[in-house]
C-alpha cells in the first residue's frame, strides 16, 4: 500500500467535482471545514480526536479510513485495535483487522455499484453506525465495508478497507451531497482546473484554467462577472482552449 497514492484518491475525487480542499496536518485548526477527510492516519492523538469530535458535533461531515488510529503518540500499538475515541466516533467496533498481500484483492458491493478493494480489511461489528457497503468477494463476505453514523448535527463515514477509484468517488459524491457544499462553478471535463480565490478585503473570485484543446462550459451557481471584459454571468459561462477566464462574483 502506497500512501500517497491512496491518499491522492480522496483529493482526486474532491477536485474533480470542483470542490476547493485544503491539506492540513492533524494540528490544524478544523473549525468551519464541512467535510473533513481523514485518510490513513495512523498516529490519531487524543487531541485531535476530541477536535474531530468537536467538529462534528456542530455539524462537519467526516469520512474516516481504516489503519487511522491504529497507533498512539508513541507509535505504540492503540489500546484497541483503532483508537476507540475513533470508533465511537464512527458507531463501530473494529473486531479484527487482516491484510491480503501480493496482487490479491477483494470485491464490494455500494449500493448498485461494485468495486475492487486491497491490502487492508477491518471487521467491523455495527453500533449506532448503518451499512452503506459490505464485502461481496471471496473474503470477510457480507460484513461491512463503508459505514455511516450520525453523530450529533453532523455524519461520520468509515471505510474498513482500501477501495479503488471509483468506489471513493462515489463516496466522496454522497460526502458533498451531505455536507452541503456547493462549489461556485463546476466544469465535467478533466483538464479543466477551478479555484476559489478571496483577497484581502474579501472580494471572490473564480479562476479557470483549460488545458484541453477545445473550448469548455463551466456551470456557475452565482452570479459572476469578467475581470478582463466586465461581461456578466449568471449560470454559465465558456473559457477557450489552452486559455483562462478570471470572474469575480457579484454579491
Amino acid at each position: 500500500m502506497k500512501y500517497l497514492r491512496e491518499v491522492y484518491k480522496y483529493y482526486h475525487a474532491l477536485r474533480s467535482q470542483s470542490v476547493m480542499t485544503d491539506v492540513i496536518s492533524s494540528q490544524a485548526n478544523l473549525t468551519n471545514y464541512d467535510l473533513i477527510v481523514v485518510p490513513y492516519l495512523a498516529m490519531a492523538s487524543p487531541d485531535f480526536c476530541k477536535r474531530l469530535e468537536a467538529a462534528t458535533q456542530k455539524g462537519s461531515t467526516v469520512i474516516l479510513t481504516c489503519v487511522s488510529g491504529i497507533r498512539n503518540a508513541q507509535l505504540h500499538k492503540a489500546d484497541a485495535l483503532v483508537t476507540t475515541d475513533l470508533q465511537q466516533l464512527a458507531g463501530i467496533e473494529v473486531e479484527g483487522q487482516e491484510a491480503l498481500f501480493g496482487r490479491k484483492s477483494n470485491i464490494l458491493t455500494y449500493e448498485q455499484q461494485t468495486g475492487c478493494c486491497q491490502f487492508w480489511f477491518d471487521q467491523i461489528r455495527l453500533k449506532t453506525a448503518s451499512k452503506l457497503a459490505s464485502f461481496s468477494g471471496n473474503y470477510f463476505k457480507e460484513m461491512p465495508a463503508i459505514t455511516c453514523n450520525e453523530y450529533g448535527k453532523g455524519k461520520v463515514y468509515y471505510v474498513a478497507t482500501v477501495p479503488e477509484q471509483s468506489i471513493v468517488d462515489k463516496l466522496i459524491t454522497e460526502a458533498v451531497y451531505s455536507s452541503s457544499i456547493v462549489p461556485l462553478a463546476r466544469c465535467k471535463h478533466p483538464l479543466v482546473e477551478i479555484s476559489e480565490l478571496e483577497d484581502t478585503s474579501g472580494k471572490q473570485y473564480i479562476y479557470v484554467v483549460n488545458f484541453s484543446d477545445e473550448e469548455q462550459t463551466i456551470e456557475l451557481s452565482t452570479y459572476a462577472s469578467d475581470i478582463k471584459t466586465e461581461k456578466e454571468y449568471t449560470t454559465s459561462a465558456s473559457v477557450k482552449a489552452m486559455d483562462y477566464l478570471l470572474m469575480q462574483i457579484n454579491q
